[in-house]
């Protein structure tokens, strides 16, 4: 019985964890003109405040998401978080956040 068992294979999961990183690393800049748009559809800013505090809410989820990108690549091999989850919500810059909508307001 116990040689009729499927391993685990955790490669996808390292490839998924690497490629995710090299993703943030290189599309971490878009942060400047997701921002914005996540201010005024999430938040309820109006257009001029959403450009103006999403140019200073992009450049520091750049940096975040930069950073997180950086250290998911170096550490690809290793399963932390548990099972090789992403540090940010959400894990790339073409994910989007996973919130319910509330459409009784």
């Amino acid at each position: 019985m116990l040689l009729a068992q499927q391993p685990t294979c955790r490669a996808d999961t390292i490839f998924k964890k690497f490629s995710r990183g090299f993703t943030n690393i290189a599309t971490g800049s878009f942060e400047l003109f997701r921002q914005p748009k996540v201010l005024h559809d999430e938040y309820g800013y109006n257009g001029l405040a959403a450009v103006f505090a999403g140019i200073f809410t992009g450049i520091g989820a750049t940096v975040v998401r930069e950073l997180c990108g950086v250290y998911d690549v170096v550490t690809c091999p290793i399963p932390f978080p548990a099972e090789y989850r992403s540090l940010i919500d959400p894990p790339t810059v073409f994910d989007d956040y996973e919130k319910p909508r509330d459409f009784k307001k």
